[in-house]
């Protein structure tokens, strides 16, 4: 699980499942749900780009590009919360 608190801008965090739909009054949109699919299918980690205090804490906010069916660039914005981050942990950079 990650821990929100201690993400900063610029971790790169991986996608591992998909927050399930219903839990404490969850929802997850078709979109989103096609976005946590896509991130975990392309299996490279995203960037924390900027944290967002809009959600009663610390959250980060992360910004992919992904290319649909047509080959066409998709820009996606995605705030992550405490139930989205037991689907994702943060990837350490390797040792030089």
């Amino acid at each position: 699980m990650l821990n929100l608190q201690e993400v900063q801008i610029g971790d790169k965090i991986k996608f591992f499942a998909i927050p399930e739909d219903g839990s404490k009054g969850y929802h997850l949109h078709k979109e989103t749900r096609g976005l946590y699919k896509a991130l975990i299918a392309r299996r490279r980690p995203a960037k924390v780009v900027a944290m967002r205090d809009d959600f009663g804490g610390p959250a980060p906010e992360i910004y992919c590009r992904i290319k649909d069916k047509k080959g066409r660039t998709q820009h996606h914005w995605l705030v992550l919360t405490e139930i989205d981050a037991v689907c994702c942990r943060k990837v350490v950079p390797r040792k030089k």
